[in-house]
């Protein structure tokens, strides 16, 4: 009987029963969203808002969706016959000045409510408007072609975002993509994430964003052809995403903990116009709503995780529009929800199949007496699966024999059951059969090929886009089944099948053809010459594919026609699949001809430059069903024989390489493929420094996290990739493009070895490979640095492991950019010692950091072990260039404006080391064929800071030096430095007579021996301001409690440094809206208690360029103590205590500002009163002290210390020593 006769006699009699989930629902059970009302009408009130109870009042009848959900209010009118009316806002928070937007944040206005709370406005009706008022301003419009907040691409049209914002973005313009490359758009509550409105921007892509704690995440209105895609969306009040009459497209979100909707969209079925709509692919949990759809007509709604929520899906019309209708809600997972799926009244010719419904207080409700949605389809398509359904299936189809019904109410009685009539026994029950295919039967065997029925075969394909399982699967005839082994069947390929093994010798089977012998004597009972059929099963027992041929009609009618004697049965073309017998034609077997061989080339380097040995390998090449005998290479008009083989480009250009094959049978097969010779560059920046002039970057300690401050170095990092982006194919060589194919790091990449830090740094290097640049990051001493300024110590160098954690984790894109684009070999990688290979050059990465005596380079074993090892096995066949973070070059080893100075005191190699180094290198060179070693870069080296300068008094002059440095070379290898990141572009040399310097080394190789490594990039052009991003201020916060004043809870006294020559204006401020621009700010005092963000800009003066740092100071109503040292007076007389945290004297700074409280770890240089010809200071010590583990001031009164110029002798000595003084101290001899 016909299911849908059982359905309407259950409804006539009620009297059979039926697996029903019934419940009495009241007529108010849909409550109205909280903070939302919506109608026609002079007055609208809202009185459930979790924001503010509001009301709106019209002087004339308008239409409107009125909102008031945390930190907005939001009205969106319709047109109307009026031009304008009056509109007055009450319930505000009185006398506060909030911010009005109409339609777009261009439009703003800034407004004061009274004494009331009450706002009036007039407001005009002639077209739809959207207005919202919010406490707080601030908006980014996007596209801006400056490229501040990221990088416009013209030719494609898309704006990706290079940084993370905490501002609301609207998209201003229409055909173009926003990508959001990952970063946030994380607000305070209050505004829209995203804002986009028809009047703005049409056919807009928003992509691969996580926004969070905004009113609505994406908002857009009235907009056609928007796509919502990859986008992270949470802790938003109101809608995650939100469209009105907007026509969307909406992919592979995740949208979860959203305090109203997931997805709310409103009216895009209204008036007779249709805007259908897919909404697919999203995680939808922890929402009160998971989906709201309001209006909704033609949209697909598919294959969501839709689980946690109070509704999954909530599919509504309103009172006076049109149907929510024609919808297709399919392959979606409802899952712990209360409600699993609500239909409303006036809903009607909804498809609801193949979902899950799993363990949903109430799975599905339908609304309304009159109901024309469906659950199902028709058989065999079925409906959906149901965790409660009970029914039983006896014919083994997967589909229940009875209908799952559930509850339809009128007011308070039932009075009718909707159902799904085909119910899934099993979750996903519907999926659909794999596509593996029967590709040829052979059933009437030739004389020679064996014995009929014994060696029968038959030959199936698997279509589908994985590996097929096929254990527990038969194949069978007219009479009975046959197990298959327990084999996999590879995606793409074909298994024969037969009963005997002879069959396998009897023909020409090709190697990579799966054979499938059964343990039975034939294929079912024997295939009838006359008529049989073939059935192919899976374990479950359904019928995969099936045929019949000759007499038999029970598959195919009519069947196939049976074919003569040796023929064989052949599906034509291999994936046709009507399931008639036009699927197959008569043919001579597959398996009775000679396959031809298949070529395959491959080769390396796989970007040569000239000069280079490429080598060329077809042993991947195969032969079917034989062997390859014979290769020939054509290769620029030369031929060559043999497996492999080897070929000098000596010009640039593009060649055609041919591989001809010949198998045993005479058959040749020929393959091609292009070579392009050309000569490429390779960018290199060094000692990022990241986290440094923060005490404790991010969290505390070192295993921290992902919140890393955003400040002057991260943005210098963020302009760097910009710029090698931006340039990469513009780099020339002689008369050629050399593009950049990879950014080298020359290690400090961290500042303090803390994660925090490296995964800052990640974040901004990893833009480089969305364009398909990957960076190598290299080892460096800070990298390993086990201490914060702060004080925080490591147990040992935690920062070794997170630099293997975070840069070569093996599922991250530039790990495998590595692997792929530089053939990265991590042999030696334990101590972080590796070999890359691009264009035919060898890149060694050294590792001679220490991990005991931080800073210093020192001779690893391991190293050494593992850098001849690797030099043996190139054989000085192959040229090179090495990386290290030390250079390898002595210490003290340039001279500049006639000082003998020291760029890395007591950190570099010792001459000794130098030279057994350069033995080993120049072992390596002896062998070679002309000069292979092409170079060694190594970081490191700064021009030194403010801490510095001013604490040795050692004249400026000196210290604003060029690392971009050629060293002594090494024999014939050259030594160079790039001037660290974190030092930057940071003058206007008068003594050099440049502009400043860059920070961006870019090394060219032209050919297998020639490198130009000369190019600097990251300067400022002075006439032009072009490159001014790369301008480098370097500001720095110091900061020290002072004796707080009446009624105030806390004092500070803060210095501004800048290490730059450029002439720079200061700007504060203090968090808590009072701002200063002076250097010295001897006393700051703080009303409340609290946690307070301190920001420091500079500002160059000529270009406007600006840099950043902040600072967090915590304010306490606690009683000052001072935290100083104290020292006997008689001493204190004649001696300066110059911090290194300030630069300046400890007696001079309380002098300023009185008694000061140091809560940090600070190093204390000691100067004592002597004379020459005259009183000067001369060092004496310097010594680390924790002020941070202090309870009050540091007792020194036993310190003695002199310095005695003739007889060369200083003197520093206590006869105890106070804990919060490290024990190691350095003691300055004069000379």
């Amino acid at each position: 009987m016909d299911r849908r006769w059982i359905f309407l006699f259950f409804l006539l009699f009620i009297s059979i029963p039926v697996f029903v989930k019934a419940q009495i629902f009241n007529n108010s059970l849909i409550s109205s969203i909280p903070g939302r009302v919506e109608g026609r009408g002079k007055a609208f009130e809202i009185k459930n808002s979790a924001y503010l109870n509001v009301t709106l009042e019209s002087e004339k009848e308008i239409e409107v969706v009125f909102e008031s959900i945390p930190r907005m209010i939001s009205l969106t009118l319709n047109a109307s016959n009026e031009t304008t009316t009056i509109l007055t806002i009450k319930g505000l928070e009185p006398n506060k000045k909030y911010f009005k937007y109409e339609d777009s944040h261009k439009n703003e206005t800034e407004v004061l409510t009274d004494e009331k709370g009450n706002y009036s406005f007039t407001q005009d009706l002639t077209k739809p408007h959207h207005i919202w008022i919010q406490e707080k301003k601030g908006t980014i419009f996007l596209p801006e072609k400056e490229n501040k907040y990221g990088i416009w691409n013209e030719s494609t049209r898309t704006y990706t975002l290079a940084q993370d914002l905490t501002e609301s973005v609207e998209i201003i313009e229409s055909n173009f993509t926003f990508d959001g490359n990952g970063h946030s758009i994380v607000g305070d509550g209050s505004g829209y994430g995203i804002y986009i409105s028809w009047e703005k921007a049409n056919n807009v892509v928003i992509k691969n964003t996580k926004i969070k704690n905004f009113t609505h995440g994406i908002l857009v209105w009235f907009a056609a052809k928007i796509k919502i895609t990859e986008n992270s969306i949470s802790e938003v009040n109101g809608n995650a995403i939100y469209l009105i009459s907007s026509s969307e497209v909406i992919l592979n979100n995740e949208i979860s903990s959203n305090k109203e909707n997931g997805i709310g969209i409103y009216y895009n079925a209204r008036g007779g116009e249709t805007i259908s709509g897919l909404i697919a692919n999203n995680e939808i949990l922890n929402n009160n709503y998971g989906m709201l759809l309001l209006n909704q007509q033609g949209t697909i709604i598919e294959k969501n995780r839709i689980k946690s929520n109070s509704i999954g899906l909530l599919l509504s019309s309103g009172e006076d529009y049109d149907f929510s209708f024609q919808n297709e809600i399919r392959e979606n997972l409802f899952e712990d929800n209360y409600w699993g799926l609500w239909l409303t009244k006036q809903t009607k010719e909804n498809f609801i199949y193949h979902n899950n419904f799993i363990n949903n207080t109430i799975q599905a409700f339908e609304e309304g007496a009159d109901q024309r949605n469906f659950f199902n389809k028709e058989y065999p398509i079925g409906g959906n699966y149901w965790s409660d359904y009970q029914g039983k299936d006896e014919n083994g189809d997967g589909i229940g024999d009875e209908p799952y019904c559930f509850g339809l109410r009128f007011d308070s009685y039932i009075v009718a059951y909707a159902c799904d009539n085909y119910s899934f026994m099993k979750k996903s029950g519907w999926k659909i059969l794999p596509k593996v295919l029967i590709s040829e039967v052979y059933y009437d065997v030739a004389q020679g090929k064996g014995e009929d029925p014994y060696n029968e075969w038959v030959i199936i394909h698997n279509l589908e886009g994985e590996d097929i399982d096929l254990s527990g699967w038969e194949i069978c005839d007219n009479e009975s089944c046959d197990s298959l082994p327990n084999l996999v069947l590879p995606s793409g390929n074909f298994a024969i099948i037969s009963a005997s093994s002879t069959t396998f010798e009897l023909w020409r089977i090709p190697k990579w053809m799966i054979k499938i012998l059964l343990t039975t004597k034939t294929i079912g009972n024997g295939l009838a010459n006359k008529g049989d059929r073939v059935i192919l099963k899976d374990k479950e027992g359904r019928i995969v594919d099936a045929m019949s041929y000759g007499e038999d009609a029970s598959i195919f009618d009519p069947p196939c026609t049976a074919v003569a004697d040796g023929k064989s049965l052949l599906r034509y073309p291999p994936d046709k699949d009507t399931d008639t017998a036009q699927d197959f034609i008569e043919s001579d077997p597959t398996i009775g001809k000679n396959w031809p061989p298949t070529p395959i080339i491959n080769f390396s380097p796989k970007n040569p430059v000239k000069g280079v040995k490429v080598k060329f390998n077809a042993s991947s090449s195969t032969d079917p069903d034989g062997e390859i005998v014979k290769f020939e290479w054509q290769i620029a008009s030369t031929t060559l024989s043999g497996t492999t083989t080897e070929f000098v480009f000596n010009e640039n250009g593009e060649y055609e390489i041919t591989l001809i094959v010949t198998d045993n049978d005479g058959t040749t097969s020929s393959t091609s493929t292009t070579i392009k010779v050309e000569p490429f560059s390779f960018a290199i920046i060094t000692d990022l420094h990241i986290g440094r002039g923060y005490p404790d970057y991010d969290g505390e300690g070192f295993d921290d996290g992902y919140g890393g401050e955003e400040y002057y170095l991260t943005e210098r990092l963020r302009n760097v990739v910009k710029w090698i982006i931006q340039n990469k194919d513009n780099i020339q060589c002689e008369n050629a493009t050399c593009s950049i194919k990879f950014l080298v790091i020359l290690g400090d990449i961290a500042d303090s070895g803390e994660k925090s830090e490296f995964l800052k740094a990640k974040e901004i290097l990893d833009e480089l490979n969305n364009h398909g640049i990957p960076y190598v990051p290299v080892l460096g001493n800070h990298d390993v640095w086990p201490k914060t300024d702060l004080g925080k110590k490591a147990e040992f160098p935690l920062g070794a492991n997170y630099f293997e954690e975070i840069f070569f984790n093996e599922n991250a894109t530039n790990t495998k950019l590595l692997k792929e684009e530089l053939n990265l070999d991590k042999k030696g990688f334990q101590y972080k010692n590796f070999i890359f290979k691009f264009g035919g050059i060898n890149f060694i990465v050294l590792d001679f950091i220490t991990r005991k005596d931080i800073g210093k380079a020192t001779l690893r074993e391991e190293t050494v072990n593992w850098l001849r090892e690797t030099l043996n096995a190139l054989q000085g066949k192959e040229p090179i260039i090495l990386f290290s973070h030390h250079p390898l070059t002595e210490e003290s080893s340039r001279e500049l404006y006639g000082f003998k100075i020291v760029p890395f005191p007591g950190t570099n190699f010792g001459k000794e080391t130098i030279q057994f180094l350069f033995k080993i290198l120049e072992e390596y060179e002896a062998i070679s064929e002309g000069k292979q070693i092409l170079a060694a870069f190594g970081g490191h080296v700064h021009g030194y800071y403010p801490q510095e300068i001013f604490a040795f008094k050692i004249p400026e002059l000196n210290w604003f030096f060029e690392a971009n440095w050629q060293y002594p070379s090494l024999g014939t290898i050259s030594v160079l430095t790039t001037e660290a990141l974190m030092v930057g572009s940071n003058r206007e040399d008068e003594y050099l007579k440049e502009a400043n310097k860059g920070v961006i080394r870019i090394v060219k190789i032209l050919d297998n021996q020639t490198i130009d490594f000369d190019e600097i990039e990251g300067r400022c052009d002075p006439n032009t301001e072009k490159g001014k991003e790369f301008i480098a201020l370097n500001p720095y916060i110091s900061r020290a409690y002072t004796a707080p004043l009446p009624n105030t809870s806390s004092c500070l006294f803060f210095k501004a440094h800048a290490f730059t020559k450029r002439e720079i204006s200061f700007l504060w401020d203090f968090g808590d809206n009072t701002t200063s621009s002076h250097a010295w700010i001897p006393l700051k005092c703080y009303d409340k208690e609290g946690v307070y963000e301190v920001k420091l800009i500079l500002k160059d003066k000529n270009t406007g360029k600006e840099e950043f740092i902040t600072r967090t100071v915590e304010v306490k109503n606690e009683g000052f103590i001072s935290k100083t040292l104290k020292l006997a007076e008689s001493t204190l007389e004649k001696v300066k205590m110059i911090s290194k945290e300030f630069s300046e004297d400890l007696k001079e700074i309380m002098r300023k500002v009185g008694n000061i409280a140091l809560d940090f770890r600070d190093q204390i240089l000691f100067q004592v009163e002597t004379t020459r010809s005259e009183k000067v200071f001369v060092p004496v010590a310097n010594i680390t002290v924790h002020f941070e583990k202090a309870n009050g001031d540091i007792d020194l009164s036993n310190l003695k210390l002199d310095s005695d110029l003739k007889k060369k002798k200083s003197l520093f000595y206590s006869p105890t020593w106070p804990e919060e003084i490290e024990k190691e101290k350095i003691l300055f001899i004069p000379k």
